[in-house]
């Protein structure tokens, strides 16, 4: 991937809230022109610490009529739906473009390990935990951002990452995303984006 300019076309991804009992849980999807332009939204569903959120994703995405246009994709982090793991390497490969897990904390990668043992598959959990790689911290100016990426080098992702990234610490089109996912599933969206 050449340097990423202003207009490039990032999706960002983020899970709506869920309460113990319930089945899926819907994600949301915000298509940005860099960091300024919203430009599409899409959604689906996941199972609650389902293995389902890889497909569902790359499902989404291909499924759209804008996934020519995708140049990035940014994951608020490599689980959905409780723990639903993304495998990140998959994605990028069957996308053909970057793909970047992004928090504002440092993953507890060990604490994760401990809760996917009590889940079905634990194995294969741990090991996409494991597969999605080193984490790297990018300061931002309001704070540390963590990430995790696949399908680019470290230089094009913090690129891709600054060129995203606007007056929060978390990138506008995850940012967005997490709105959106939260006032769609309680009725009004919370200042914690």
């Amino acid at each position: 991937m050449k340097k990423p300019k202003p207009e490039t076309r990032i999706l960002g991804i983020d899970d709506a809230p869920f309460e113990r009992g319930d089945g899926c849980t819907e994600i949301i999807a915000s298509l940005f022109r860099g960091k300024k332009s919203l430009e599409a939204v899409l959604s689906a569903e996941v199972e609650i610490d389902g293995l389902d959120s890889t497909e569902k994703i790359i499902g989404m995405v291909k499924g759209s009529k804008f996934y020519p246009q995708i140049q990035a994709v940014l994951l608020d982090g490599i689980t959905f739906g409780g723990f639903n793991i993304v495998d990140m390497e998959r994605m990028a490969s069957e996308l053909d473009v970057p793909v970047i897990a992004v928090t504002r904390g440092r993953p507890d990668k060990e604490s994760i390990y401990e809760a996917v043992e009590n889940l079905e598959n634990s194995e294969e959990r741990s090991f996409l935990v494991k597969k999605a790689g080193r984490v790297y911290s990018k300061e931002t100016g309001n704070g540390k951002l963590y990430f995790q990426f696949k399908g680019s080098s470290e230089k094009e992702a913090r690129q891709i990452l600054e060129l995203a990234i606007d007056e929060s610490i978390l990138p506008e089109p995850v940012r967005i995303s997490h709105i959106i996912a939260t006032g769609v599933k309680t009725g009004e969206s919370s200042g914690d984006a």
